[in-house]
């Protein structure tokens, strides 16, 4: 055993014997003990308070008013370890975790102008995860808006939009995770996407990137057309079902090299057939485009430190009854132009403007929200057939190897958008997560069938029959 090991087991075992004696229950006697969730919730009360409140980002102001019982704004990662759970040592971890992201582990209210996050008035606990993935979050004062899970070897972290996006996500869990291969007796290092929690939080972790890159001058590219929307039977409103692909990197990389196209439009250009195709099986009109939402992590053009939502959407539009072939050179071409500074800049100036605009600031927020499901009912979901949210290659701490085999990662989806796409590359494994909202999964079928047509192996997983 390694004397970090050693040293760090004995600092467990003292803390457990003082915060026994603290409690009343001495360490080592024999009385009744408590159920699991008991003893999580009984740890969690030690959690310290997040102490201050902050206002909601640009790109989060649009969520609250979308909340319903058919439409999710969530979204979900999670890591595969290479051994199960303990989850006294998650819920001390999740203790260390929650006062160094007071943007995350907060709760959302309302005021009479608008929404703004605060301290939760109680402790976010740790789970075991019994039920379908991304249940809705309560938008009350006793809910944080991320929750923690765990099963068998999984760990997961699931969020609510308004609180972070999918970068911010991945910063909570690795940190989560460290803390928590520490206390397993794991040296973690300093290492990519991960904070030290003895750490107070910076300003600029906190900050609005979007009025940071506003300049006022930069006009959108307005090319907004309705979408074809796909069809099905929906699914119970507390059911999500996932379909995972689990591919080599390597073979993916090889396959999009080929054709000359990287990674990300590879799979754009994949995605968008899959759907075409079933259209086609089901003889349904091709009189609207394919649009392929993907969120962009402006992080990587404007340099940021934020943990909350920084992101951009490129529409990719395709034609019903395209070959392969023009697919792969229309997604091309649209990465090209939409992936430019100006056409980003240009997107967050829109969105900020809509945020200064006089009339908007001044509504109260019960006729904002009135406004802002017009505007998502007519906008977003309009011109919007699915969404492909791509994390990459996952940054973490080299310590992690060996202890995790894999992320996955992936969206809600809504009542127009009811199948979506997301993957997550870490250690020569990359996880393409479909979650839909109906019955039909002939998109998911098409689309892996023409992957393994470009040579690509996919072995496939689900929490639901296939």
């Amino acid at each position: 055993m390694s004397d970090f090991r050693s040293r760090q087991l004995k600092k467990n075992e003292k803390q457990t014997r003082r915060r026994e004696r603290r409690s009343g229950r001495p360490f080592g006697e024999g009385k009744k003990e408590d159920s699991m969730p008991e003893r999580l919730r009984r740890i969690a009360a030690e959690q310290k308070a997040v102490s201050d409140w902050l206002p909601l980002d640009n790109a989060a102001l649009i969520f609250p008013a979308s909340e319903n019982a058919d439409m999710s704004s969530m979204f979900r990662v999670g890591a595969l370890l290479n051994e199960p759970i303990d989850p006294v040592e998650l819920q001390y971890a999740v203790n260390e975790v929650v006062p160094r992201f007071p943007g995350l582990c907060a709760t959302l209210k309302g005021g009479f102008f608008r929404y703004y996050l605060e301290p939760s008035a109680t402790p976010l606990v740790v789970q075991e995860e019994s039920e379908f993935p991304m249940r809705p979050i309560p938008l009350d004062t006793r809910h944080h808006m991320v929750r923690v899970l765990y099963y068998g070897n999984a760990v997961a972290a699931e969020f609510f939009h308004v609180a972070t996006d999918g970068n911010g996500g991945i910063v909570f869990l690795n940190t989560l995770i460290a803390c928590y291969l520490r206390r397993k007796g794991v040296f973690v290092g300093e290492g990519a996407n991960c904070l030290d929690t003895r750490d107070r939080p910076r300003p600029e972790e906190l900050s609005d990137s979007y009025k940071k890159v506003y300049d006022g001058k930069t006009k959108k590219d307005k090319r907004e057309t309705k979408a074809y929307h796909m069809h099905g039977k929906k699914l119970p409103a507390t059911m999500l079902a996932v379909i995972q692909g689990v591919l080599n990197a390597d073979e993916l990389n090889a396959a999009a090299k080929s054709r000359n196209l990287t990674v990300g439009e590879l799979l754009t250009a994949v995605l968008a057939y899959a759907v075409d195709a079933e259209r086609a099986f089901y003889m349904r009109g091709k009189n609207h485009p394919i649009v392929v939402n993907i969120p962009v992590n402006l992080r990587k053009v404007f340099p940021s430190e934020t943990l909350r939502n920084f992101v951009a959407i490129m529409p990719v539009r395709v034609e019903c009854g395209s070959d392969f072939e023009t697919i792969e050179k229309t997604v091309r071409e649209q990465f090209a132009h939409m992936r430019s500074e100006q056409y980003l800049r240009g997107y967050v100036n829109y969105n900020v403007n809509v945020e200064k605009n006089k009339l908007f600031v001044a509504l109260p927020l019960p006729l904002k929200n009135v406004g802002m499901k017009a505007v998502l009912k007519l906008y977003s979901d309009r011109v919007t057939t699915t969404t492909f949210s791509n994390l990459g290659r996952i940054a973490a701490p080299k310590e992690f190897e060996g202890h995790v085999l894999r992320y996955d990662f992936y969206l809600g989806p809504n009542r127009c958008q009811l199948t979506n796409l997301c993957a997550a590359a870490y250690n020569n494994n990359v996880v393409l997560s479909f979650s839909r909202y109906r019955q039909e999964t002939g998109v998911e079928k098409y689309f892996f069938r023409k992957l393994s047509e470009l040579g690509v192996s996919v072995t496939l997983e689900s929490n639901c029959e296939l």
